[in-house]
């Protein structure tokens, strides 16, 4: 985990699944924030893989991932939340150690934290959770993209728990 204190947030998506449109998909993507550029007006950065030795190095391609049935299966509720490795093109040995050592990290913290606080209710609960053995401090630390211009000029719509709850609630159309 990070050594200094990083502005760590998800960006989301929610989609209909490409496999016959039967399943609904959820994928968060761990970010950090930066200054923002005249390149990245947003500031979000993804980490990238370097080394062993660079703290955003064991956070790139982290993401919780979930799924949701269509046409009443599960009873139309998201399942199978997952917080782990996503899409990774590569991975040699030192990497591959990184990865382990930082899930079983993440691993012991959300155990202790459903000692404490019993299974998450839904999958906003489960990101709510991830966020917190991650080092999120910010009250809105999700953030969905969206094609228009948001106010604050960028094209991301942070929030909270509560407002991801909306988010992955909505019907998904495309």
């Amino acid at each position: 985990m990070a050594t200094t204190k990083l502005d760590i947030r998800f960006t989301f998506k929610v989609e209909r699944s490409p496999y016959g449109g039967e399943h609904d998909t959820f994928k968060a993507h761990l970010q950090y924030m930066a200054e923002p550029t005249e390149w990245n007006k947003s500031g979000v950065r993804n980490p990238v893989w370097r080394d062993d030795t660079d703290e955003l190095s064991a956070l790139a391609d982290l993401s919780i991932t979930a799924q949701r049935g269509r046409d009443g299966f599960n009873g139309g509720d998201w399942y199978a939340f997952s917080f782990e490795y996503n899409d990774v093109h590569s991975v040699d040995l030192l990497r591959a150690k990184v990865m382990a050592r930082t899930l079983g990290t993440v691993e012991r913290k959300m155990a202790k934290l459903e000692e404490r606080f019993g299974y998450p209710r839904d999958l906003a609960d489960f990101c709510a959770r991830c966020a917190d053995v991650m080092g999120a401090t910010v009250r809105y630390p999700f953030g969905q993209y969206h094609a228009a211009l948001q106010m604050d000029g960028t094209h991301y719509r942070w929030t909270d728990v509560d407002g991801l709850r909306s988010a992955v609630s909505k019907e998904v159309t495309v």
